[in-house]
């Protein structure tokens, strides 16, 4: 439910900086950006409990460095993909860009989610049974 709730605050924050016309959009943008900033958290706790899972030997420093590594490579190719769609379609360009793939991911997290409560992994293979069956 936090993620949908902060994913919605962010694509509201990046569609608001898409029409910002004066200092209210701009006011409200920064509020929810406030709201969506933690968006992320669920993803990265899982990421790192599945690191956790799968390396048990790696040390948290390790972890953090990896995730902060994902962190740049994104802000590198992101930043070069917002200044072509803002050079093509000007300011609304890479904000309604950004608004629509927060909501996909938002979107593909929650399938995910379905999918993962619904059913199991066992032995590294996909299961077809509840996960109330599996062991």
């Amino acid at each position: 439910m936090h993620n949908c709730v902060a994913s919605a605050s962010l694509v509201g924050a990046q569609l608001c900086w898409a029409f910002a016309n004066g200092a209210r959009e701009v006011n409200l943008s920064g509020l929810l950006f406030l709201l969506g900033g933690s968006a992320s958290l669920p993803a990265r706790t899982e990421l790192t409990k599945q690191i956790i899972e799968e390396c048990p030997d790696m040390q948290g420093g390790e972890i953090a460095a990896g995730l902060s590594n994902m962190d740049s490579m994104t802000k590198i190719v992101m930043a070069q993909m917002y200044a072509l769609l803002f050079t093509r379609y000007g300011q609304k360009g890479p904000f309604v860009f950004a608004a629509f793939t927060i909501a996909g991911a938002a979107a593909a997290c929650v399938l995910f989610h379905f999918f993962i409560f619904h059913f199991c992994f066992c032995a590294n293979l996909l299961c077809a049974t509840p996960s109330s069956t599996c062991t």
